[in-house]
């Protein structure tokens, strides 16, 4: 009887597979290959699941993308009481196998991430088929209109694209996989965040950077104060920080190409004073033969000062804590972490800054 122990398991496992229908071996063209998944929340409180999928082939082979194949991009959109009636609705609708396994971006709109975006990415998360390595977007409006513009080669396939191709980065935006979103957004003393895209002739354009608090979208970043984040959080954005320099008899404009940031947590008086130190250890700027040359790191300091205070008050202002002071405040003492988010906005942060141009290549 003992020898049976051990195989029982497979066993069962076996007859789950053929009952669910995992084990039907299906041709491409018996599958719908989805590469962008959609969620959104209607104005009735229903789910809407939006897809868009390929016929025909691979979808790198997609017509109009370069691959020169046959395949066809198709969007398709299903309303449930939930995210898994939803899926099943836009199921039922499809002659084929709606097959989530090769989805590259999982796009929330701008209403469900309000609502609690985290639940719907981790309802997503989940499931089995659904891939690890995928990346997550809020769509403002909505993932609908945004999947449903009509582009050669698809919406999806080209933001996917996009977002493989720059690694961590694209169009000035953070990438971030689902996997980290969720992990970002479970801690109490911090916040998390995720590229925000808005549908365009084109197909897409990155509109800034959305900010979540508890699970839930509370504000946004612009694609400007995004730049600053990326440094801040230890993932350089695409582009670089471009600071125009005053005070100098030639006004100059610096790149910023690498920030290493210092946090302290310290009390001063009874008050918690959290410390951000930024230090630009590359900087491109203008070659100055003149005596002003030696007042340049100070005055370009003071400049990058002011993009990071400027970021700091905008964090603040719309309770999401993405400096990383939060999370060492509350290790120091975890009775903070009931109402984080309150001391946050209330919370002294001072910031200091120090510079030396590196570079003496003109920037343009």
């Amino acid at each position: 009887m003992t020898r049976w122990r051990g195989v029982a398991p497979l066993l069962l496992g076996a007859c789950i597979l053929s009952l669910t229908g995992c084990t039907q071996l299906l041709t491409v063209d018996q599958r719908a290959l989805v590469t962008t998944l959609g969620i959104d929340l209607t104005k009735a409180g229903r789910v809407e699941a939006t897809t868009e999928w390929y016929t025909g082939a691979n979808p790198a082979t997609v017509s109009g993308s370069g691959g020169g194949g046959s395949a066809q991009a198709v969007a398709r959109s299903a309303s449930g009481s939930n995210v898994g009636a939803a899926l099943v609705s836009l199921q039922a609708r499809s002659a084929r196998r709606v097959d989530l396994s090769i989805v590259g971006t999982l796009l929330v709109g701008a209403a469900a991430a309000r609502a609690d975006g985290r639940a719907l990415f981790d309802y997503m998360f989940r499931d089995a088929e659904f891939p690890v390595e995928a990346y997550a977007a809020v769509a403002a409006p909505s993932a609908r209109a945004l999947l449903h513009t009509e582009v050669p080669g698809g919406v999806g396939f080209k933001l996917f694209t996009h977002m493989r191709s720059t690694n961590s980065t694209f169009n000035g935006s953070i990438a971030v996989p689902v996997w980290r979103f969720l992990s970002d957004s479970v801690g109490r003393c911090e916040g998390a965040f995720l590229p925000m895209l808005t549908s365009d002739p084109d197909g897409f354009r990155s509109d800034g950077t959305a900010l979540f608090d508890g699970g839930r979208m509370v504000g946004s970043l612009s694609s400007e104060q995004t730049a600053v984040l990326g440094y801040l959080v230890g993932q350089q954005p695409y582009a670089d920080i471009i600071v125009p320099v005053r005070g100098l008899q030639h006004p100059m404009t610096l790149r910023i190409r690498s920030i290493e940031v210092r946090r302290d947590v310290s009390r001063t008086g009874g008050t918690l004073v959290m410390n951000l130190v930024v230090d630009v250890r590359e900087a491109d700027g203008v070659t100055l033969n003149t005596p002003e040359r030696k007042d340049l790191d100070a005055i370009a300091s003071r400049a990058v000062l002011d993009e990071v205070e400027r970021l700091v008050v905008s964090l603040k202002a719309q309770g999401a804590d993405l400096t990383g002071l939060g999370r060492m405040a509350c290790a120091a003492a975890p009775q903070l972490e009931s109402n984080w988010t309150a001391r946050f906005r209330m919370m002294p942060i001072e910031v200091s800054t120090h510079v030396h141009v590196t570079s003496d290549g003109r920037v343009t």
